[in-house]
């Protein structure tokens, strides 16, 4: 385990006993890296900064949880973040798909039909692949991350990371090249 990582260690097993000093210290050490990615995936200062702010609020609560053998401390609290982004972006698309229904904003209604149905035909899609596929699809496609960034925040190795986004892509290739709604744009 590199040094960081036995810091990081060593601080959340004081977080267990609800050392302040130690939530400080380990929020000081990796805020503004994870407001960074929060930025990055959000594309909102605002969320970003409350994401952090949910982000810690979970490490203190559940600083017991964390589990050395299954990765660093900061791959925990980056999982942590990285399901706080998804909750966030899944609220951001169903809030788009609810939107105040105004006459005069409807210009083209085929073509409003259209995209709803290959908006859904590809959400379905994406809901058809495995999870993991999926995580690595979200990672890098709608949070903007490089495979190596995404193997990072993930805790995976990088190849694992481009096989399941090359599997993924080509599952998803197939199921949409099967649609009866996009057979013919493909």
């Amino acid at each position: 385990m590199e040094g960081t990582d036995l810091e990081d260690v060593t601080l959340l097993a004081r977080l267990r006993a609800r050392d302040q000093e130690a939530f400080l210290a380990l929020y000081r050490r990796h805020a503004a890296r994870l407001h960074g990615f929060a930025l990055r995936m959000l594309n909102s200062a605002d969320d970003a900064e409350e994401m952090v702010e949910d982000v810690f609020m979970e490490v203190w609560l559940r600083a017991g949880s964390y589990d050395p053998q299954r990765g660093s401390p900061l791959a925990w609290i980056f999982i942590i973040a990285r399901s706080r982004i998804i909750d966030r972006l899944r609220k951001r698309r169903r809030d788009q798909r609810r939107p105040d229904w105004q006459p005069e904003a409807v210009m083209d209604p085929h073509a409003e039909t259209w995209a709803r149905l290959v908006a859904g035909t590809v959400r379905a899609a994406l809901d058809g692949l495995p999870r993991e596929q999926r995580d690595v699809l979200d990672a890098c496609y709608y949070g903007g991350l490089s495979q190596s960034e995404a193997a990072s925040t993930l805790g995976l190795p990088l190849g694992t990371v481009k096989t399941r986004a090359r599997a993924a892509l080509h599952h998803l290739r197939g199921n949409l090249s099967r649609s009866e709604v996009l057979a013919d744009e493909m």
